[in-house]
């Protein structure tokens, strides 16, 4: 009879035993400033795999587009609130990311972002020093080290002279990169105050009808952004200084 007791106490004690709630409930993410991407074809949503058409009558669809920011900043009367220098990857499937945190207060600044990487921070850049996991995980890091890719948009093209395509049968790969094809934008001066658990959205605009509405994807349907290559590199300099990108 005493055997039977202590069986039945044994299984009782470890049922009694306290679970690990970090593990089952890890610490949630306390950042309250989301990063909130809207990308755009002149006044309309982009969704992948619909077809547009441009200036030139080309026709194209998108099947993939990234773009990376770093040096996200708040100031207030040229007083920097917050930076966070960290690059970080937005793409067509992901197009928001808690990235900072405001303490409770009223604020009058301007949020500050680039597209791409400075030279200081982007020379020698490497996959093993990304902290942004989609960074990470993704094909922007440049052989020759200077700086990412941080404009990568694919798609397929109907051939114009196929009347026959009905897939789009010409792929077409832009790649913008290097540091000195990075861009820094700065919104206008943003009020608000912070409370509670409040999110404060942090609104990015970027529009690629000024890209695309006049580009010969026919004749250029690859830019890698080569330094050897003057032809390639003017190619990139003009989708770099093109693309419209608006912070609110």
């Amino acid at each position: 009879m005493r055997k039977l007791f202590l069986l039945l106490i044994v299984p009782a004690f470890f049922a009694c035993e306290e679970k690990d709630l970090t593990t089952e409930n890890p610490a949630k993410n306390k950042d309250n400033v989301n990063i909130e991407t809207s990308i755009l074809y002149d006044t309309s949503t982009v969704h992948l795999d619909t077809i547009y058409t441009n200036n030139l009558g080309l026709e194209f669809y998108f099947t993939e587009m990234s773009f990376a920011f770093s040096d996200y900043t708040f100031a207030e009367k040229g007083d920097t609130i917050l930076h966070r220098p960290e690059p970080f990857l937005i793409t067509a499937k992901n197009q928001e990311r808690l990235i900072s945190r405001f303490i409770t207060g009223g604020y009058s600044g301007q949020y500050g972002l680039r597209l791409g990487l400075d030279s200081a921070q982007g020379v020698g850049y490497t996959k093993a020093m990304a902290q942004d996991d989609e960074l990470k995980n993704s094909s922007v890091f440049r052989l020759d080290a200077d700086g990412i890719d941080h404009i990568v948009i694919k798609g397929k093209l109907f051939d114009p002279l196929d009347p026959l395509d009905s897939i789009g049968k010409i792929p077409f790969d832009i790649r913008i990169g290097t540091t000195a094809y990075s861009r820094s934008k700065i919104s206008d001066v943003n009020n608000f105050s912070v409370s509670g658990t409040a999110v404060i959205p942090f609104i990015v605009q970027i529009n690629l009808w000024p890209v695309f509405n006049d580009m010969q994807l026919y004749d250029r349907p690859v830019i890698k952004t080569d330094p050897t290559n003057q032809f390639d590199m003017d190619a990139a300099l003009e989708v770099a200084d093109s693309l419209q990108v608006n912070l609110f």
